[in-house]
């Protein structure tokens, strides 16, 4: 990996590739079950989902990102149970799920675009399932994200469920088009449905 120095701190470029350290950290021990990747982009957590036994299903709004899914797990050879092209609130799962994945999507959303997804994910859990949610929080600039989120307001959606919270910083990091590396602040959250 290229990485730059800017005032002596390491600068990585981002790599669309590798899957969220937060996912392998705590879904590494879990090998089975059935994943929705709400929202997978071009599928690093899917894939490494699926290499590592579980049975995923990804959404995604845009074609051109499925299309690289698929190209990424048929070189890895690794299967991805099913391929479907909605957004976050028209989508209607043909299952319940142990895990759904839904990783820097909800920022994109209003308020009460927001409130409806978490909702409906929420009702897509089976008992005892998990859900990992990521999000930009209002440190970083709006820039063409409509909704910045609070620190620790993901856990206000999970009253009930036993939830950790976390607020992450990045290191400077180097975006795909951009000159200048820039910091990110993110929260993310895993919670558990009850049983």
């Amino acid at each position: 990996m290229k990485e730059w120095q800017t005032n002596q701190i390491m600068t990585k470029k981002f790599d669309d590739s590798q899957p969220s350290r937060h996912i392998i950290e705590n879904f590494s021990r879990t090998k089975s079950g059935y994943v929705l990747d709400l929202g997978c982009g071009k599928g690093k957590n899917a894939i490494w989902l699926a290499k590592n036994g579980w049975k995923v299903d990804v959404v995604d709004p845009k074609q051109k990102w499925l299309g690289i899914v698929k190209e990424r797990s048929a070189e890895a050879n690794i299967e991805i149970q099913s391929f479907v092209q909605s957004d976050i609130q028209s989508f209607v799962p043909d299952k319940q799920y142990d895990l759904i994945v839904c990783a820097m999507v909800l920022h994109f959303l209003s308020p009460d675009q927001i409130t409806d997804a978490i909702e409906k994910m929420q009702s897509w859990i089976k008992p005892d399932g998990q859900i990992y949610i990521s999000v930009m929080t209002d440190d970083n600039p709006v820039g063409h994200r409509p909704t910045l989120f609070k620190k620790g307001q993901l856990r206000d959606y999970f009253n009930g469920w036993e939830a950790n919270n976390f607020h992450i910083t990045t290191d400077p990091l180097l975006m795909p088009g951009n000159t200048e590396p820039e910091i990110y602040y993110f929260d993310f959250i895993i919670a558990r449905k009850p049983s």
